[in-house]
């Protein structure tokens, strides 16, 4: 399943589009005018929700074979 978050640039404001899992791995993105944005899951909220949201496609998809 595929969060997607929009994410101001801390350098110039522009809308930059995400997703859960680049937080939960802690990627880099960059914004339309190429500054570099490390995304942080700070406390690892992000990596938990994500692996909740992927076991419960998970069993979804179990129970609907």
């Amino acid at each position: 399943m595929r969060i997607k978050l929009d994410i101001d640039c801390p350098e110039c404001g522009s809308e930059v589009l995400a997703t859960l899992d680049d937080v939960a791995q802690q990627r880099v993105v960059r914004c339309a005018r190429g500054h570099r944005i490390e995304l942080i899951d700070d406390g690892g909220g992000a990596r938990k929700v994500n692996r909740s949201l992927n076991d419960l496609e998970r069993t979804l998809r179990r129970l609907g074979q």
